[in-house]
């Protein structure tokens, strides 16, 4: 009977530290998610504040960096949950569309 209870008591502890597991990675998902979104947004309103298409550029590159300097300079960009990640390597590429000049696809690329 000992052992019996043993063994159901080592399923149990293996299925909790799964499930445990698994709404950690979630959460952490969900994290980058956010931090990727806030980049994208704050990429493509700088994009459009800042910069203007040209016919030859295929990708526009906005950096972490360049999004915290206007930030200084005025801006609210939210770039919470962003504090540790690269100035130079976090970035949004931005590819316009040239009918209308605004954002139709943005990747974004975090370094933390």
């Amino acid at each position: 009977m000992k052992g019996k209870w043993g063994v159901i008591v080592v399923i149990i502890v293996i299925i909790v530290s799964v499930v445990a597991g698994l709404f950690f990675f979630r959460k952490s998902e969900e994290n980058l998610q956010a931090e990727e979104n806030r980049m994208k947004e704050a990429a493509e309103s700088y994009f459009d504040k800042y910069m203007s298409s040209n016919e030859s550029t295929q990708v526009y590159e906005v950096t972490l960096g360049m999004l915290e300097e206007a930030n200084d300079n005025g801006e609210e960009y939210d770039l919470t949950g962003l504090e540790d990640c690269s100035k130079t390597d976090t970035v949004a590429e931005i590819t316009i569309n040239y009918q209308n000049g605004k954002p139709k696809k943005t990747e974004v690329t975090l370094k933390c």
